[in-house]
């Protein structure tokens, strides 16, 4: 404990400010730890920084959906792409259909739902799965991750 604090000053200094903000100084229970968690600045391919310059090897890959790493080449130049097109358009986008007809392909499904928050999606999956089985019922799992 006292290595993982002379090693994380900046984190710890983060976290008293933090904390008065959010509760735990953190947006995601996952991410909290003892005696308080890291804040990093960034990223490249499966590599991690924390403020204090630490380097770390990513296992968690934002929960599997930076398959390509953190920054890669090709995925920053297409954001900065679009950056210059605009963001969050509000409605409907060109490419959406190109996206999912992807996905559909290569999970081998015949449509898809996109969803912008795991509840959203959670709720989804609910709607669906009572709708095919004709069931109103569900069981949910206290003390998971998502709940």
């Amino acid at each position: 404990m006292r290595e993982f604090e002379q090693k994380t000053p900046k984190s710890k200094a983060i976290y008293a400010n933090a904390k008065l903000e959010a509760p735990f100084g953190v947006h995601s229970n996952y991410r909290y730890s003892d005696p308080y968690p890291l804040y990093f600045t960034r990223g490249k391919g499966s590599r991690l920084w924390d403020v204090d310059g630490n380097e770390y090897t990513d296992y968690n890959m934002g929960f599997g959906v930076l398959v390509a790493g953190h920054s890669h080449p090709l995925v920053v130049q297409a954001i900065k792409e679009q950056l210059e097109k605009g963001t969050d358009l509000g409605f409907e986008w060109e490419e959406t259909p190109k996206y999912c007809r992807m996905i559909c392909e290569r999970f081998g499904v015949d449509q898809v739902k996109l969803s912008n928050t795991g509840a959203e999606a959670t709720m989804y999956a609910v709607r669906f799965a009572s709708a095919f089985t004709g069931r109103n019922k569900i069981v949910k799992f206290v003390g998971c991750y998502h709940c």
